[in-house]
């Protein structure tokens, strides 16, 4: 298996409008049948996308779970096909990364799609997640959003 590592560069610097964003990719990626692995920084940030999984859209329903949030019942089938992540991968077919690092084990993913936008901080933790990937021997490609 290759993964393809693609990066997505938003303008503006708004977090919500990133991860609202990552949110619609990830929707409309589970209505092509993939499963999704989102790896946030903290529990905080994960729970953040746990809401707005339920409220970015009044017209479509996304079902996820923060895995180990709940019960010992999480991670074990039937899985959900999303499940969000604090620091960690979990088994599917695509990683969403938000973290500001390159995620352990992402070469066990088919696609790693990263989300950027132009707050100074997320964009040099991006920079720096680019070069990480090119130089372990998967050279990200780069979509500009909304121009």
């Amino acid at each position: 298996m290759t993964t393809s590592v693609e990066f997505q560069i938003l303008e503006g610097s708004d977090l919500r409008a990133l991860e609202v964003y990552a949110c619609t990719q990830i929707a409309q990626w589970v209505a092509d049948g993939k499963t999704i692995c989102a790896v946030t920084e903290s529990l905080e940030s994960a729970e953040r996308l746990d809401a707005l999984l339920w409220t970015f859209n009044d017209q479509s329903f996304v079902a996820h779970e923060v895995a180990g949030a709940t019960d010992a019942k999480v991670g074990q089938p039937p899985l959900p096909p999303v499940l969000i992540a604090v620091g960690r991968t979990i088994a599917a077919d695509i990683l969403v990364n938000l973290a500001s690092t390159v995620p352990i084990g992402f070469e066990t993913f088919n696609r790693v799609a990263e989300f950027v936008d132009a707050d100074p901080a997320r964009r040099d933790a991006g920079r720096r997640r680019f070069v990480a990937y090119r130089d372990r021997g998967f050279p990200p490609e780069t979509h500009k959003v909304g121009s």
